[in-house]
């Protein structure tokens, strides 16, 4: 009661009071089971439980218990982490009085201000609460979930110069990515988050498209390198070859950076120059 507001864990402390009662009852049935077979081999026909000291210490106890266990419910809904300025705000609204915890607070506080009594009108504000920080929690899984994603590259016969291998899974993260961020967009609890949220599947988008453009290049780079690389082609064809090599530069410009830095979060920043280069590329 007197400890720290927000470092309660209420679903802990209900499991606890839960059991603590329970076990209280069983050592009192135990007993009145052990009272009653001392009293058999007494002949004695009775005695008064609360005169007996172990009966009143676990009396005592199961008091305490239930006069506790009657602010449960209140704890569980106001101890949530999921709770922030804007749920606090509508709370306050409903007891009639600013209620916005900080780290000094304690939930003897809360209780002192008769908020348990208004535990059935916070119940859904606590509810809603919860929800959207799950919401937010995966959004950030997500995000969390590219940290440790790389391209994988190699060398183009043997050369400095790579190119993109095996973007299975990468383009399979990213479909799911893409699935769950539109999902959450349609949820009811993604307000507070929408612009994240929106900002995040048009990163995963553009993620996707690049890739897409950028493997298409890459196959015409693959088709038409050997043939430019040919000094009989290029006194040929010099107006193709000129355009070629600009291509060819931007190429490996792209390639070069993309094998020193593989990390794919790394890059999503400068993704939208790497699609206009790629498209770019591309038109060439």
């Amino acid at each position: 009661m007197d400890g720290a507001f927000y470092e309660l864990d209420a679903a802990t402390i209900e499991t606890k009071v839960t059991e603590y009662k329970i076990e209280a009852f069983k050592i009192k049935k135990d007993l009145q089971r052990i009272l009653k077979e001392k009293l058999k081999e007494s002949k004695r026909n009775t005695v008064k439980e609360e005169t007996l000291p172990p009966f009143e210490i676990v009396d005592n106890i199961i008091k305490r218990i239930t006069k506790f266990s009657r602010f449960v419910p209140a704890m569980v809904v106001l101890c949530n982490p999921g709770m922030k300025l804007r749920h606090w705000k509508m709370v306050s609204e409903i007891v009639g009085k600013k209620v916005i915890p900080d780290t000094s607070t304690t939930f003897k506080d809360l209780i002192e201000m008769k908020i348990h009594q208004f535990t059935d009108e916070i119940a859904p504000i606590s509810s809603k609460a919860t929800r959207e920080l799950g919401l937010e929690r995966a959004l950030k899984k997500m995000k969390e979930e590219w940290q440790d994603i790389q391209f994988a590259t190699l060398p183009h016969r043997d050369s400095d110069t790579h190119v993109l291998c095996s973007l299975d899974d990468i383009q399979t993260l990213l479909d799911d990515n893409i699935v769950k961020t539109q999902a959450m967009r349609g949820s009811p609890f993604a307000k507070p988050f929408e612009g994240e949220i929106k900002e995040w599947e048009e990163i995963l988008k553009l993620t996707q498209d690049t890739i897409d453009e950028w493997l298409k290049v890459q196959m015409q780079w693959l088709y038409l390198e050997p043939i430019f690389s040919s000094a009989d082609i290029l006194q040929q064809m010099p107006r193709e070859g000129a355009l070629f090599q600009t291509v060819d530069a931007t190429w490996r410009r792209i390639m070069k950076r993309t094998s020193e830095r593989p990390n794919v979060s790394t890059l999503l920043h400068s993704f939208r120059f790497l699609l206009y280069d790629v498209y770019k590329e591309k038109k060439l």
